[in-house]
């Protein structure tokens, strides 16, 4: 009886230390992020949670994990812009289809040259606005994996000390 109480304060000892890394899938369909963020499907996009508080809505799992790794290291500001981005990306989308759309349905050929040249500049923005979602993706990537090499330098053991004494 004492064996399995000890092995189960081992359990949960194991399972405290690695939860504040650990990202699994839940039954939602959705992702549980170290220990406090739900990223859950919302419609077409993905919406996140931190400790049941509603942040904000992101196109992509991609995008909404890196903020909360952004989060998770206290990146504010690549936080902030994580989410900026994402707004700014979804007003464009919308804005792109919905001109795209009334410019198929009109027999006007000017008025779809006119739509079409507005729409360039448009679509342009948005790749940009991809560009820099990439590299901030990039970014909280790095952030994850600098903590992961952190973590296991933590926790492997040292080199016993040697001198030629």
């Amino acid at each position: 009886m004492k064996s399995k109480r000890k092995i189960e304060r081992i359990l949960k000892e194991e399972l405290n230390n690695t939860l504040p890394n650990a990202i699994w899938e839940i039954e939602e369909g959705g992702y549980e992020v170290f220990g406090k963020y739900r990223i859950l499907p919302h419609d077409r996009d993905y919406k996140v949670t931190k400790l049941q508080q509603k942040v904000g809505i992101f196109n992509s799992t991609k995008a909404a994990l890196s903020w909360c790794i952004a989060d998770k290291f206290n990146l504010y500001e690549l936080s902030k812009e994580l989410l900026m981005i994402e707004h700014k990306l979804f007003n464009l989308n919308n804005d792109i289809e919905v001109r795209s759309s009334i410019a198929n349905k009109s027999d006007d050929d000017e008025f779809c040259d006119m739509v079409s040249v507005k729409l360039e500049a448009k679509i342009h923005r948005k790749e940009q606005l991809e560009e820099r979602l990439v590299k901030c993706v990039n970014y909280a990537k790095y952030w994850q994996q600098r903590g992961f090499i952190n973590e296991i330098a933590r926790l492997s053991r040292s080199a016993p000390i040697k001198t030629n004494i």
